[in-house]
This record gives C-alpha cells, structure tokens and sequence, in this order.
C-alpha cells in the first residue's frame, strides 16, 4: 500500500493510523489462515512439527514462522515437557538433527519461535525414540570349495553382531530376513564367522549360500546367493626313487606323498613316455612299491612310469624310468619340491582348532601333521591329513587338550620340508574384559 504524499502533509495525525493500516494489511497477506487473525501471538507459534527418528538421533522439522529470528527446541526425556522443564537448543532453521542420543529412550519435544512479538507459546508435542539400525546387506560371498568341504569368506558388516548362514543343495536359499528363520529346504548355521569352512559335504554336488548379518534390532538384508562344488584333489605323482636291474627284470621304488589307492606302472620297450600316457601303452594296475617287472630281453631298453588313482582322480606321472637289462639304469630327477610353509596360525574355538597359512607358490597341496602329545617332535611318522588347502578347521577335537601341528607343501615333485611347530588348545571361547572405555562430555 502507498501513503498520498499530499494527505500525509496535509493531515499529520491521520499518518500513523495509515501506517498501521498499512503493516497490519502487509502481515494478514503472508498469514496462515488456519491461525485466528486478531490474535498476532497465534501467528507465531510453530506449526506442522515432524519427527523422524534415526540411529542415535531424531530429526525434527517444522513449518517456518514469518518474520522469525529463531527456534528454540525443548527437550526431555518424560513426557509433558514445557519451555520450563526442557532443556532448550537454539536453532535458526525450522530443522533440527538432535544427535547423540541413547538408542531405545523416548525424547520428547515442543518448539517455540523468537519474534517481534517475543517467545511464542510452545508447539504441539512430538515424541520420537531413536533405534539402532539393523545392519546392512552384506557384500559378495568368497567361496572356496575343496575336498568334502567349502570355506567361505566375507567383510565384515558394520554395526552387525553375529552372522546366519543359509545354505541348501539346489537354487533358491529362502530366508526370513526379519525373523532369521530359515524356510523352506534351507539349512541354517547360526552365529558364523569368516573364514567359515562348511564340512561334511559330497564332493560332485553343488551347494548355495545365503548370508545375513544380525544385530539386537534383526536380521538385515540376506546377500547374493552363491554356489560351488567340493572336488576331491586330484592326488599328487608318486615319485620313482631307484630301480635296480639284473638279467631279464628290473625292480622298481617309489614313494608317494599323498593318499592313493592303487598305483599304476606304464611302461613301453620303443619309445620314451610322454606326459600324457597313452592310451596304447602297456601298463599294470594295482602295483605296490617295490615292484619286479619280468621277464625281459637282455639288451632292449625300456621305458617306465607310475601314476597314483584315489578314487576318481589320477594323477601326472612320475619321473621317467630307462633301464637295459641286464645292468643299465637311468631315474630321472624329479623337479623341485615347493618351499617349506610359513606364516602357519591357529585359531582358539569350541571343540575345534582353525588353522590357516599363505600359499605357497607351485604348491597343489598341503600335508598337515599332528599329534596330541605335549612331548616329542612333530615328524612325517605323525597322523597326517592329506591333500588340505587353506584355512582349515580340524574337528572334532576335546576341549582342553594341547594340540600341536607342523605342515609340508606338495606338488609333482614330491613334498618340502616341514613347518615350523604351532600348538593350540580347543576350548569354549569367553569374551575378554573391555579395555580402553572413554566418555566423551558434551551439551
């Protein structure tokens, strides 16, 4: 509106009334015609306030208050709270983030603006309870699949406590992701952790895995579904040590690092043996070392190699064999063995032992051996587990009995040294006593 500036010189005592007029006319034009327009203190009283709750916070927002020059925000922790019994936050913005709250306490709130007209009254009440948020899906599922066993590795999850595996034989791990039931065909294996080794399988057949992070408020969502399949190692070449010749036969030794259960001599009077073993090639089966090969023709030369089987898998060849009756013989040196194993760990559980160490390069396997006793050396002539692969769980073993373990690496070639000795006690692990506590003050 615009004052005539003749009126206004011309009749003084009305300007302020115009004046009046004028600002009263200007502020009923942004007004809130839901609020009753002769009482100007109604105007400025906070409307529409909104309440999200967040981790450890609430979010408030609220309608902006014309001509404000700021909020004042509540807060108590019981419920009727005033301008007099909160604790007051000045903000400028209609919005608020109230951080650093106790996770499952209800707050409490009303809002008061700051005008030309002073505080206002309070807002209507809000409440809110700030909840820790289940966690978030996890990533991508490492599966490992060896003989008879899976191992399966994963990031951990920020905010989760403890992890569910799912898991089934066929596509399709159902999960109830709220309850953390399983549904369906699906087996459940609770409170996991990685590496996590799933024994006991059949090696040939494909298993699937589902996983879901947990914490005191649920389950969040379940990963990607992943699937692999155990095989059994193929088992590693024996190695021909010696073969001792007289007149029409030769006598052969080999040794074999790995499990077998049978040995197979090829052996051809032309031509060398390549690596590939013909199928022509004369060969007998169900040898044992030493092994007599007769009779044969003084002055032909022959040729000879062995092969394992362990179940379905066969291995490579061993190193070549020449011999000519009735006094020449030629082994051929085998390669190099694999590097002794380093970096060997334990790990403490309940009725179980977890043992995990580096690749080794060229490796194919590992030979673990173990013993039970707290005195003697850890030797080959200990029990031995064949053809592992990293990490591996031992079970079942007895709570509060030491055992101690030495490992080889294995390859065509034959097997390295043993490693230096670790030792472990299975056992029911108690979580320790919390260390470093620290209080942060603050408003």
């Amino acid at each position: 509106m615009l004052l005539n500036p003749l009126l206004s010189s011309r009749f003084p005592r009305y300007r302020y009334f115009l004046t009046f007029a004028a600002l009263a006319l200007l502020s009923a034009c942004g007004a809130d015609d839901s609020l009753d327009a002769t009482d100007p203190g109604a105007r400025t009283v906070p409307q529409n306030v909104t309440l999200t709750a967040g981790t450890r916070m609430n979010e408030l927002s609220w309608r902006g208050v014309s001509g404000a020059r700021g909020y004042t925000v509540f807060w108590a922790t019981e419920p009727d709270v005033t301008p007099v019994s909160g604790t007051a936050i000045q903000t400028q913005r209609p919005y608020l983030e109230h951080r650093g709250l106790a996770n499952d306490t209800t707050y409490y709130y009303v809002i008061t603006s700051d005008t030309g007209f002073g505080q206002s009254a309070p807002s209507a009440m809000v409440e809110g309870t700030p909840q820790a948020a289940r966690p978030a899906r996890p990533g991508d599922l490492a599966l490992q699949a060896g003989n008879g066993r899976i191992t399966l590795r994963w990031d951990a999850v920020p905010g989760a406590t403890h992890y569910t595996l799912y898991w089934q034989e066929h596509a399709g791990v159902g999960t109830d992701e709220n309850a953390g039931e399983s549904t369906g065909e699906s087996t459940r294996i609770e409170r996991v952790v990685s590496p996590f080794v799933h024994p006991g399988l059949e090696n040939g057949r494909d298993y699937f895995y589902r996983l879901v992070a947990e914490n005191a408020h649920g389950a969040g969502e379940a990963s990607a579904e992943h699937t692999a399949m155990p095989l059994a190692p193929p088992p590693s070449a024996p190695q021909i040590t010696r073969a001792e010749v007289a007149a029409g036969q030769v006598t052969l030794y080999w040794q074999h690092t790995g499990a077998a259960s049978q040995y197979t001599l090829l052996w051809d009077s032309t031509d060398p043996l390549d690596d590939e073993g013909g199928e022509n090639t004369p060969s007998l089966t169900q040898v044992t070392s030493p092994y007599t090969h007769a009779p044969l023709l003084d002055g032909q030369t022959y040729y000879y190699r062995v092969r394992t089987r362990n179940g379905d898998g066969v291995s490579t060849l061993s190193n070549p064999v020449q011999v000519t009756p009735p006094g020449e013989a030629s082994v051929a040196e085998p390669g190099p063995v694999p590097a002794v194993p380093t970096g060997l760990t334990v790990s403490l559980e309940n009725g179980q032992l977890s043992l995990d160490w580096p690749p080794v390069a060229g490796a194919l396997g590992y030979n673990l051996y173990w013993v039970s006793d707290k005195t003697g050396e850890v030797t080959t002539e200990a029990a031995r587990l064949t053809q592992i692969q990293p990490p591996y769980t031992h079970i079942p073993l007895n709570n509060g009995t030491l055992y101690r373990y030495r490992l080889s690496a294995l390859n065509d070639h034959g097997e390295s040294a043993l490693s230096a000795e670790v030792n472990g006690v299975p056992q029911v692990v108690i979580p320790g006593v919390p260390a470093g506590v620290q209080a942060l003050a603050g408003d």
